[in-house]
């Protein structure tokens, strides 16, 4: 005769309770890096960013007309700087907080920010073209058209920015934390790509083509596909958002579902 558990108290006998931390994996609730935080349900092991906000000790205060110093900048806290039309190359910015600056064509290829941070940056249109970003910080900013063409990015974090279209098409990008923004178009096509976390964050067009992406983090990321779709492939993502994309997936593996 089958055995059939009995009450005890208000469970029965043989019946697990539920694991809230499992239920927390199956709804994709398990924290921004998974693993790295200790769910021990995750089957993908992610690496997380390196985290490194910039450096900014002991600014020194300075005018507007600071920014503008051909030479660049070091140790300065600059606010209500105006760049509109500036072309600066082979310039660094190093260890400096821009405060509401403003920034319409712009042109700063081949220039190097290390430590440097934007708080409500105004740039409807900047070009930074193989340019080094390194422990840079954007938070609070209208960005339009941002253009990072082969450009070496690392430990860069941007937070609560509206953008139009990030560019790093061809780009090398490690330790990339973007969360709560939105991105109207983001093009990462040619780009190489490792440790990247999209938090709380929604991207309208995805560009991939011919990327290569490693521990990049979708998973609390709104995005409504990817171009072409395979180029998620060193992507993780929930299993609603495969859902959402199975049918784009089954598409390009040229997969008939009746």
């Amino acid at each position: 005769m089958p055995m059939h558990p009995t009450l005890c108290g208000r469970r029965r006998v043989g019946q697990q309770r539920p694991d809230p931390r499992r239920e927390a994996h199956l709804s994709g609730d398990c924290g921004p890096s998974g693993e790295a935080e200790g769910c021990q349900y995750c089957r993908v092991k992610i690496a997380p960013p390196r985290e490194s906000p910039p450096a900014l000790v002991d600014l020194e205060a300075a005018g507007p007309q600071a920014a503008l110093n051909s030479e660049g900048t070091d140790g300065l806290r600059i606010e209500d700087a105006v760049l509109d039309g500036v072309n600066r190359a082979g310039v660094t910015y190093r260890e400096t907080e821009f405060v509401r600056a403003r920034a319409n064509r712009a042109a700063f290829n081949n220039c190097r920010f290390l430590d440097v941070r934007f708080d409500g940056l105004d740039a409807p249109a900047l070009e930074a073209s193989r340019s080094t970003l390194r422990d840079v910080e954007i938070a609070h900013s209208r960005l339009g058209s941002v253009d990072l063409y082969g450009s070496t990015v690392s430990g860069v974090r941007l937070s609560h920015c509206k953008i139009r279209l990030l560019g790093l098409h061809s780009a090398q990008v490690q330790d990339l934390i973007v969360e709560r923004c939105t991105i109207d178009e983001l093009d990462l096509s040619e780009a190489v790509a490792a440790r990247l976390a999209f938090r709380e964050t929604t991207i309208g067009k995805l560009r991939l083509r011919d990327s290569q992406l490693s521990h990049v983090d979708l998973r609390t990321c709104r995005f409504d596909g990817a171009d072409p779709i395979t180029g998620l492939r060193g992507c993780v993502i929930t299993g609603s958002q495969l859902l959402y994309l199975a049918p784009s997936m089954a598409s390009a593996s040229g997969i008939l579902v009746d």
